[in-house]
């Protein structure tokens, strides 16, 4: 084996590693510089239209909201996923038949297993 590919490798490596400890250093360091204990004077003005607020506008959404915008987003990827399926199931291979019925039978499967866990209703 070619002892170049083990160095293109680590290098790769090398290279992942440093960039993202310094990406992570530098969103430290700008996190501490805009922290939020010092509220400026707008903040705490009424809106454009005259009224007050009602809330905190940094009230944090449900866990349930998250779980719903998963849900969707995961049934997009599947009908991505399943577009170039189609296209090889119409050239006549079992195979690929296969691969997307068993696919399209595990997304059936998960959501009724969603369903009856409750994950899919807003209480």
């Amino acid at each position: 084996m070619d002892p170049n590919t083990h160095f293109d490798f680590l290098f790769f490596v090398g290279f992942a590693v440093f960039f993202g400890l310094i990406t992570a250093g530098l969103s430290l360091l700008f996190a501490r510089k805009t922290t939020d204990n010092d509220v400026s004077g707008a903040q705490n003005k009424p809106y454009t239209g005259g009224f007050d607020r009602l809330s905190s506008p940094k009230n944090a959404f449900t866990v349930r909201f998250f779980l719903m915008a998963l849900f969707f987003i995961l049934l997009t990827a599947e009908v991505i996923l399943l577009l170039p399926w189609m296209m090889t199931c119409r050239s006549g291979d079992p195979a690929a038949a296969c691969g997307a019925f068993v696919f399209l039978l595990l997304c059936v499967v998960g959501g009724f297993f969603e369903y009856k866990c409750g994950a899919l209703r807003w209480k």
